[in-house]
């Protein structure tokens, strides 16, 4: 039995952000994994890894007051 596997544009959906965020903290290394790569070279993210992105989501969007102030 296959695990769920979801695309880019339904993890940003589900996340609540767009494509091009969640492709931009792939290419700026923010992200603990990779992607698994399909025969077509799209990226194909798993179950566990789209739970991580949303455990870790307000981090990734820098709304975590822990740490640094970021009274800008």
């Amino acid at each position: 039995m296959m695990a769920k596997q979801y695309r880019p544009l339904e993890v940003a959906t589900l996340l609540g952000i767009t494509k091009k965020t969640l492709l931009n903290w792939e290419k700026q290394n923010k992200l603990p994994f990779t992607p698994y790569r399909d025969i077509r070279n799209w990226r194909i993210y798993s179950e566990k890894q789209v739970n991580w992105l949303r455990q870790n989501i307000f981090d990734l969007l820098g709304h975590s007051n822990k740490g640094d102030e970021s009274n800008g």
